[in-house]
């Protein structure tokens, strides 16, 4: 990334509000997962030809546009309530995988024959939340262990 870029979700200054802050991690996401859906297209490329990156472009950019669509909806709750928060989480996660599912059944249905890099390429955006979470637990705020004297 530039100098100019935010190297990540956790580099954001304590005045930032809550919905700035989830805005920025989301686009640092989007970006990663972009990153990877290219790696991938050009390791399709190389490898299997042209219509294989072509396919597993597709699945990079199923995987984008499926975490985008939560954003949106999980940018919709517009509070700083947790449990407002929370419940607006788990309902984008909802819509996510409905509209995930209905995706790759016509994908499965559709393009058998190109099924493995267009999972591929979906896969490869997954890689981009355990990146995310390797980040996070970095920066996370030490909590100190439990005392399990009895």
């Amino acid at each position: 990334m530039s100098q100019g870029d935010s190297s990540g979700p956790s580099d954001s200054s304590a005045t930032a509000s809550p919905a700035a802050e989830l805005a920025k991690t989301i686009v640092w996401l989007l970006r990663l997962q972009a990153g990877l859906t290219v790696a991938v297209t050009v390791g399709f490329l190389l490898w299997m030809g042209t219509q294989a990156a072509f396919a597993a472009l597709a699945g990079g950019l199923i995987g984008i546009i499926l975490t985008a669509i939560a954003a949106l909806r999980l940018l919709q709750v517009g509070t700083d309530d947790a449990a407002v928060i929370v419940r607006g989480f788990y309902r984008a996660m909802a819509v996510k995988l409905a509209v995930a599912m209905l995706v790759f059944v016509v994908v499965a249905v559709q393009f058998a024959a190109w099924f493995g890099p267009i999972m591929s390429g979906y896969v490869a955006t997954l890689m981009a939340y355990w990146v995310a979470l390797w980040r996070l637990a970095r920066v996370a705020v030490p909590v100190p262990p439990a005392d399990n004297r009895s």
